[in-house]
């Protein structure tokens, strides 16, 4: 994240504290707000889906869609928890591929549950 997307940022979070809709501290605003370092980082840390979770759901659905694994909602969650990788994630994961025009066939042909 650059010194510019946290200011951004910051200042939504100060927004959303001073409507009251938001626990956010003012430590995290000031971090943002003046670029610290710890501050960023602990953001972009705590944001987001990694490269590595993405690749593990695509190519889980690549041995779906070529018949290396069941398409069986069951044996998909068995293999992304043993993946460590979490039923919302997945699901985000699932949809960005949907929207890239990735594993069509599989959605209509199998009752993957977070293509839902």
């Amino acid at each position: 994240m650059d010194s510019e997307h946290a200011r951004i940022l910051a200042e939504l979070l100060r927004l959303h504290r001073w409507a009251g809709g938001d626990s956010t501290s003012a430590a995290r605003v000031f971090g943002l707000m003046h670029g610290f370092e710890t501050a960023l980082r602990q953001e972009s840390e705590s944001f987001g889906i990694s490269e590595e979770t993405q690749d593990l759901v695509e190519d889980m659905l690549d041995d779906v869609e070529n018949g290396k694994q069941s398409a069986d909602g069951p044996s998909i969650k068995s293999r992304l928890h043993a993946a460590g990788v979490g039923e919302v994630d997945a699901g985000a994961v699932m949809r960005l591929c949907l929207l890239q025009s990735q594993f069509l066939d599989l959605k209509q042909a199998t009752a993957v549950p977070f293509l839902a």
